[in-house]
């Protein structure tokens, strides 16, 4: 004989989990208040600022791999190396601002400051250029 209302429920232990009801927008832990328009403008121009300096600095790099070919005989310097070193000047701007330049993305994403990470790039690009220049002079090119 079956029951009048349905089969009975399973215990508790056989039922299947039930999620939480839908309580709202789920927990964003890295959002920090809201957009500050100063930074956001404010990181933007100094990553186009350096984006443009850092072309100008390549432009210069290749400048100087054409000195090296030219001026650069086989007694007087090595080759190999001044062509490492104007590598490392063409490079410079590129290694310094893409990755200071994303973390500071991120940072505009998680609605913190940001304007002090992609201006750390122009510091690091310049050290970079500045040992590839050494190591360009230092190989005698």
């Amino acid at each position: 004989m079956t029951h009048p209302l349905g089969p009975p429920p399973p215990p508790p232990h056989l039922q299947p989990h039930q999620p939480p009801a839908y309580a709202g927008a789920p927990h964003q832990p890295h959002a920090r208040g809201p957009v500050r328009a100063g930074d956001v403008v404010a990181t933007v121009l100094v990553l186009l600022v350096l984006a443009v300096v850092g072309l100008l600095a390549s432009v210069v790099g290749v400048a100087g791999v054409v000195d090296v070919d030219q001026n650069c005989g086989p007694e007087d310097c090595t080759r190999a190396v001044a062509f490492l070193g104007t590598a490392v000047v063409v490079a410079s701007p590129w290694l310094a601002l893409l990755p200071l330049g994303s973390w500071a993305v991120v940072r505009l994403v998680r609605r913190r400051s940001a304007w002090w990470v992609a201006l750390l790039a122009l510091p690091l690009g310049v050290l970079l250029f500045t040992l590839g220049v050494l190591v360009v002079v230092v190989a005698g090119g």
